[in-house]
């Protein structure tokens, strides 16, 4: 569960502070669902709890480099919406990568990934447009 402390809106996207409750892990994550579509996350409102699953936007890399994260892969299987994930932890904290990004690290127990930056991509039943 997330607290969402904060929203950062721009013209057309948004940045959210959400909390994680059970690591108190602060997360600044990006918002684009609006964009989309109707069914969109603009239903989050702050200082509420969500269910919230988050996707890190970049790309594997070969081995750690500077900004890169260390991710332990615990599920290779994963589907939100159409689009299946590879679901992995770092530093406690549950994240997702697109499957077709880390096929080549699936069979591996980590895999090294340098992200710009964390998306939205699900809260509570409401799944991100794109997906």
């Amino acid at each position: 569960m997330y607290e969402l402390l904060e929203i950062s809106e721009s013209a057309a996207t948004r940045f959210l502070t959400l909390k994680n409750m059970e690591t108190n892990t602060v997360e600044e994550c990006f918002d684009d669902s609006a964009l989309v579509s109707d069914k969109n996350f603009e239903f989050m409102k702050t200082g509420r709890q969500y269910d919230c699953k988050i996707k890190l936007f970049g790309t594997p890399v070969n081995s750690k480099v500077p900004n890169s994260v260390n991710c332990k892969i615990l599920d290779t299987n994963v589907v939100i919406g159409n689009t299946p994930f590879v679901e992995v932890i770092v530093n406690k904290n549950k994240y997702y990568i697109v499957r077709q990004k880390a096929m080549r690290f699936e069979k591996e127990d980590f895999i090294s990934f340098l992200f710009t930056r964390k998306d939205l991509i699900q809260v509570d039943s409401v799944i991100h447009p794109d997906l």
